[in-house]
């Protein structure tokens, strides 16, 4: 029996692009009879998208439930209001410095685990998946470990596979019975968001964790270890194999340049290796099986090489997320009043009205009920656009 894993890549407010591709996705494998066994492996926003998918067990119910629960999230419903954090912030630095109080974190985001707990049915998320009847075979949160720095994947599934842990990249797969915490952690973004206990602890070491995309944004490796047969990306970046156009002449950075510098190969540039890695070692094992040799196993494990089929679904080209932010953006937030909301002081600070643009780090924060609309509609678009070759589905070749 064949497996394939949907592997959905850390997004932040970029989330509702990937439910719009998935929402396309799931319905057509479905036609295709290419969903043997699925596997669902999530960070970050990924992991949420996940979660959702994976708490119905009929698939049309579970696309039309992910996409209401984006299509009606605010930004107050995954952090407080700015200017009370502020006032909490600069009282907890300078209890800290006083040696009387922590920061952990410049966002309240007490709303996001309120959200977490009500949009996603975890009872029947995991009788689903402990009961073997759901469309959903196994799922994969991913996570990183404060203590250690090693990705930790929470892994449920009656009948998938728990991998010995993988050193030589530093992940280890840890079954559980899946929680709005394991959701939260994958998406706790270092600074910006607090750290997540898992309760229960995991370990003894491993208590509290960050974001998963610190290493692992999409987890490929993950699903490769699960024994997928076939790994479909989701992600909202182009193929890393797609033609790049010219850059523009290059300006002086400011702060927010070299952040966006920071994220890019935070979540892109990992990605992109995983990517290629595995085509490379399609090529690899096709010219052995093409020369009658068989291929060698890889490092650390006993099993050889072997060929993955893989699919990356995203934008055509770089920027279309971005541009559709400072778009949105301007139409939202022009009058003064708005401008003075919570999303709209944090995007005035991320130049979202202004001729410096700093867009690609305003589409990641920004948590605005008609962003996710144009996004989900983006998804849609260029998923359907991916998937028009006919009646399989189009694979790297």
């Amino acid at each position: 029996m064949g497996t394939t894993a949907i592997v959905t890549a850390g997004a932040g407010a970029r989330g509702a692009y990937e439910a719009g591709i998935l929402s396309v996705l799931v319905p057509r494998l479905q036609e295709a009879g290419e969903e043997e066994r699925i596997v669902l492996l999530g960070t970050s926003a990924g992991a949420l998208n996940t979660a959702l998918l994976a708490a119905y067990s009929d698939p049309d119910q579970a696309v039309n439930n992910m996409l209401q629960v984006w299509e009606s999230t605010a930004a107050s419903d995954i952090f407080a209001g700015l200017r009370g954090t502020a006032v909490r912030d600069v009282t907890s630095y300078l209890g800290e410095l006083a040696g009387r109080g922590r920061l952990s974190s410049l966002l309240n985001t007490a709303a996001l685990r309120r959200t977490a707990e009500e949009k996603v049915d975890w009872v029947q998320l995991r009788d689903n998946l402990d009961g073997g009847k759901s469309w959903v075979h196994g799922v994969g949160i991913v996570t990183t470990s404060s203590n250690s720095g090693r990705t930790i994947v929470f892994l449920q599934g009656n009948d998938i596979a728990h991998p010995p842990p993988d050193d030589f990249h530093s992940i280890d797969y840890l079954p559980v019975s899946l929680a709005s915490s394991h959701v939260l952690a994958s998406a706790a973004i270092p600074v910006a968001f607090p750290p997540i206990r898992v309760d229960p602890p995991p370990t003894i070491h491993d208590q509290w964790f960050f974001d998963g995309g610190v290493r692992l944004n999409a987890p490929i490796k993950p699903a490769l270890a699960l024994g997928a047969d076939r790994v479909i990306v989701v992600a909202t970046t182009p193929d890393p194999d797609s033609p790049r156009p010219a850059r523009a002449t290059p300006a002086e950075p400011d702060l927010f340049d070299a952040a966006g510098a920071v994220l890019r190969a935070l979540l892109e540039d990992r990605m992109a290796e995983d990517v290629r890695e595995l085509r490379k070692t399609n090529r690899f094992v096709d010219a052995a099986a093409k020369a009658g040799t068989p291929p060698p196993a890889h490092r650390g494990a006993a099993q050889p090489y072997r060929h993955v089929e893989n699919l990356f679904l995203g934008p055509p080209k770089v920027g279309i997320i971005s541009t559709k932010a400072h778009e949105v953006f301007k139409q939202r937030y022009s009058g003064w009043r708005k401008r003075f909301s919570d999303m709209g002081i944090l995007g005035t600070l991320l130049g979202g009205t202004s001729p410096k643009i700093h867009g690609e780090i305003l589409s990641f924060v920004f948590f605005d009920p008609d962003f996710h609309h144009a996004l989900i509609r983006l998804g849609k678009e260029h998923a359907e656009q991916a998937l028009q070759t006919g009646p399989g589905l189009p694979w790297y070749p």
